[in-house]
């Protein structure tokens, strides 16, 4: 989640963010509202050709690695979500523990790591280590997919495994990118 506000508004998200942290009450009816618009945001997504190839591209690419699945989850998953699992995952994986918050912009770095601890140094931790993320092997030769979309355009995409994302090469290969794919 992120906020982008006005400096003297700062404490507001602040505090929001601390009561969504362990506080969050998932009531049923409120729950089934928010996983219609979910759902329906996973529709529109349906019906851009980009988002299926870049789908399709990322479940060829990446075999076990959590990245095979899309953020947004597949569409039987989400339909079939109960209000008890969905708290169920949010006591396993809401805390400080599973969190970083950053704060930047016009504010007194002391007033507001006083009232970060006041907030949030009360939160109990998850006590949950998430599990390790599985290591994708190095591929076996090419892989490719193919989809169909209504209309005539054409599009493709390639994916290469290279670093890890923040490493040096990382930047040139953003600046490489979008050098030759980019405009």
């Amino acid at each position: 989640y992120y906020f982008s506000l006005a400096s003297d508004r700062w404490q507001t998200a602040l505090e929001i963010e601390a009561s969504r942290m362990r506080g969050c009450l998932l009531d049923a009816e409120e729950f089934t509202a928010e996983k219609s618009v979910v759902l329906e945001e996973l529709a529109m997504g349906e019906d851009d050709p980009w988002s299926s190839l870049f789908k399709a591209t990322e479940s060829t690419m990446f075999q076990v690695h959590p990245y095979h699945h899309p953020v947004i989850g597949y569409r039987e998953d989400l339909e079939r979500v109960s209000v008890d699992a969905m708290r169920d995952y949010y006591q396993r994986s809401y805390g400080p523990d599973h969190a970083f918050l950053v704060i930047v912009g016009d504010i007194d770095t002391r007033d507001t790591e006083q009232r970060i601890r006041e907030l949030f140094g009360s939160i109990t931790p998850t006590g949950k280590d998430r599990a390790p993320v599985a290591v994708e092997p190095p591929p076996e030769g090419k892989r490719s997919a193919s989809i169909r979309c209504p209309g005539e355009t054409v599009r493709m995409a390639i994916a290469v495994h290279t670093c890890r994302m923040g490493e040096v090469d990382d930047f040139t290969l953003d600046v490489l990118s979008i050098a030759l794919a980019g405009g």
